[in-house]
């Protein structure tokens, strides 16, 4: 994941952070033999049929 951010000091308690971000995410099975994320169908979650597909996310925070 890679966040290049501008963050501002409002007070002692407060901080303001903005500007872009991306994240790759790359499955590999060899390194996950035997453990959970192998099992798609207990995974359950919405992406738990591409889960072994690489992804790119990109946006702001």
């Amino acid at each position: 994941m890679v966040d290049a951010a501008l963050r501002i000091n409002i007070n002692k308690k407060s901080t303001f952070t903005i500007g872009p971000s991306y994240q790759y995410y790359h499955f590999d099975p060899t390194d996950n033999t035997g453990r959970f994320i192998n099992n798609t169908s207990l995974i359950g979650s919405y992406d738990s049929l591409t889960v072994d597909k690489s992804k790119q996310h990109a946006g702001l925070i």
